[in-house]
């Protein structure tokens, strides 16, 4: 639920908070940290045109079938942000480290690394992920996390592609970066 609000949390109605993008379908997918869960998940949102896929999980061991699913979704035209992870080390996380996926750290409000953030040369893009308010069941609140900017990613991206539907996953990056 608060992954989901900091994309899609509805804009411009005085209430609660505005997510990074706007009148722009939507699905939220909660696969509980099983692996085929979250394959069949990627899978499933090939089948809906999707433009983009938040994975705000991760381990520090890659797994083939995964990084096949996730090289079939960018092949097909969606872009995939996967969080860099949350220990403070210079260390590989999957499915952030595959082909086709941003892999997301966390920036503080001075606009630095946050200190928990995992760091490294294969981090792509660096979205706020400190104390971010946003949708939970019953209202809100805040959260820390590259968690929280995964989705933050993705909404820009999302946002991009409704703003022209015709650019390629490629052009939609290119322009967030």
């Amino acid at each position: 639920t608060h992954c989901w609000g900091i994309v899609n949390a509805v804009t411009n109605n005085a209430i609660g908070v505005a997510g990074t993008t706007w009148n722009s379908r939507s699905f939220a997918v909660r696969v509980s940290g099983n692996i085929a869960a979250c394959i069949a998940a990627i899978n499933w949102a090939i089948d809906k045109n999707v433009w983009a896929i938040s994975m705000s999980f991760g381990s520090d061991s890659p797994y083939q079938p995964m990084a096949n699913a996730c090289q079939a979704a960018w092949d097909y035209g969606a872009v995939l942000f996967g969080s860099a992870g949350n220990n403070s080390l210079r260390a590989l996380r999957y499915p952030a480290c595959y082909n086709g996926v941003e892999n997301v750290a966390s920036s503080g409000p001075n606009d630095t690394k946050s200190d928990f953030s995992n760091w490294g040369p294969w981090i792509d893009v660096t979205a706020p992920g400190e104390n971010i308010l946003s949708t939970v069941v019953g209202g809100y609140r805040t959260m820390t996390g590259t968690s929280m900017s995964c989705p933050l990613a993705a909404g820009v991206v999302s946002w991009i592609k409704c703003l022209d539907p015709t650019l390629s996953s490629q052009e939609a990056l290119d322009m967030m970066h």
